[in-house]
C-alpha cells in the first residue's frame, strides 16, 4: 500500500518484476489521477518528427505524417538537427497544475511517479541512446534549487551525462510568435568540456520536461554537433 503523490489517497500499486523485491513502497499516482493524464502514444497518428497527435490537428496543419510546425523547421536551416521527439502526455490542465507544483513550488518528489512510464518510453524509442538533460541557467538553479530535466534523466536506466551547460535563460518560447521562434538567435547552450569526450560519436537523447515549440531541444542539439553524435533525439514528459 502506498499514497498517491498528488492527491494523497492510499492505493495498491501494480506488482511488477522490477519492483517485486524492493523494500520501499513504489511511488506513483492512483488510478483516478492517472485517468486525468492524456497519454500521447495512444494516438493513432503521431507527427514522425515531434510526436504530437496529428488526430488533434485540423487537416490544414498536417501534410502526410508531419505537422505544419515541423515542416517549417525542416524547410530552413534547422533541417535534420533533431532526429525525433517523443513525449508521454499532452500538456492538459491537470498536467499543467502538476508541473507548476513540481517546478515552481519545489515539490521535486512528484517526478518520481513517472519513473515507470519514462523508462518504458526510453526502452521503446531510445534504447542505447545516452541521456543528456537540458540544463538550466545558474540564476534559474538558484531560484528552484534543482534542475527538473536532470531529475527526470536520473530515473532512466542509463546514467545521464550532463555534457551541456546553459549560460543564460531565453524568454519563454510560449511567449514568442512563430516567426520569432524560427529565427536564429544566440544559442544559450555550450559544451561542458570535462564530459564532452564521454559522448563523442554516440547517439544522444536530450531529456526535458515539456516540448513546447521545439526551439530549446534544437538549440541544444546544435550545441552538440561538434561532438559528432550519430543521432540526436529528444524525449519529454509533456508535449
Amino acid at each position: 500500500m502506498t499514497h498517491c503523490l498528488w492527491c494523497g489517497v492510499s492505493f495498491t500499486p501494480p506488482i511488477r518484476w522490477s519492483t517485486l523485491f524492493e523494500l520501499r513502497a513504489t511511488e506513483g499516482y492512483c488510478k483516478k489521477c492517472q485517468r486525468k493524464l492524456a497519454p500521447l502514444l495512444h494516438s493513432a497518428a503521431l507527427c514522425r518528427l515531434c510526436g504530437r497527435s496529428l488526430d488533434a490537428l485540423e487537416p490544414r496543419y498536417v501534410a502526410g505524417d508531419m505537422c505544419s510546425d515541423c515542416q517549417q523547421w525542416e524547410a530552413g536551416e534547422w533541417r535534420g538537427v533533431l532526429e525525433k521527439n517523443r513525449s508521454l502526455y499532452s500538456y492538459n490542465s491537470f498536467l499543467k497544475e502538476l508541473m507548476t507544483q513540481f517546478k515552481f513550488r519545489g515539490d521535486a518528489a512528484l517526478i518520481k511517479g513517472f519513473k515507470d512510464d519514462l523508462q518504458r518510453l526510453y526502452h521503446r524509442f531510445f534504447k542505447n541512446y545516452l541521456p543528456v538533460p537540458i540544463p538550466i541557467s545558474p540564476s534559474r538553479m538558484q531560484e528552484r534549487a534543482f534542475n527538473q530535466a536532470l531529475l527526470m534523466a536520473e530515473l532512466l536506466p542509463v546514467e545521464p551525462v550532463p555534457v551541456l551547460q546553459r549560460t543564460f535563460q531565453n524568454q519563454k518560447q510560449s511567449k514568442k510568435t512563430k516567426s520569432e521562434r524560427l529565427q536564429t538567435i544566440q544559442n544559450p547552450f555550450t559544451l561542458a568540456e570535462k564530459q564532452a569526450s564521454d559522448v563523442m560519436n554516440r547517439p544522444i537523447v536530450l531529456v526535458d520536461d515539456i516540448y513546447t515549440t521545439g526551439s530549446t531541444v534544437r538549440q541544444a542539439a546544435l550545441a552538440l554537433q561538434e561532438l559528432h553524435p550519430s543521432r540526436i533525439a529528444s524525449m519529454t514528459l509533456a508535449r
